[in-house]
């Protein structure tokens, strides 16, 4: 998973700084032949997409951070799981390419990117979708509640929803 990630790094445009990840997928693939294929496309909402040549495949949905991280749900239940580090988020950020100044801050906000890595090590490799609902900082305490084939991320908010495809 890592290098399909930082596949997708590969294609960072500063027009996108500041942004925050709404939606992650991932498809582990079946096979396949040829390079890396890439892309990207909109202004506003971005998506970004890329296949491995082994048929891996992420594609991900990228908003702008003004008014995405209001409001979060309080949330109840779980049990603990990590706890991110600032020097860790800003040395997951640099393996993997990603440029996004958010990662990189003195209280940084972990990366979509990273806590899918997380989870897929937490939860098996397997086709997955990860919908983001609040940022996590580092520093802040991750529980995580699972309900059948969902697994809720939370800090004091419903952060993000990991759901096994």
């Amino acid at each position: 998973m890592h290098a399909i990630i930082q596949s997708l790094c590969s294609l960072w445009q500063s027009s996108w700084q500041g942004m925050v990840m709404g939606e992650l997928k991932y498809r582990k693939g079946s096979g396949g032949s040829g390079p890396y294929r890439v892309s990207a496309s909109g202004r506003r909402i971005v998506r970004v997409s890329a296949v491995s040549p082994s048929g891996e495949r992420m594609d991900l949905m990228l908003f702008p951070a003004a008014g995405f991280a209001v409001g979060g749900r309080k949330a109840e239940g779980g049990v603990y799981w990590h706890t991110f580090s600032a020097d860790e988020v800003r040395q997951y950020s640099a393996s993997v390419g990603d440029h996004n100044e958010i990662h990189q801050t003195e209280s940084p906000i972990v990366s979509g990117f990273q806590i899918a890595e997380a989870m897929e090590g937490l939860e098996g490799k397997q086709d997955f979708r990860i919908r983001f609902h609040y940022p996590v900082r580092s520093g802040e305490a991750v529980s995580l509640r699972s309900e059948g084939k969902t697994v809720s991320g939370m800090t004091d908010v419903l952060c993000f929803v990991w759901e096994a495809l």
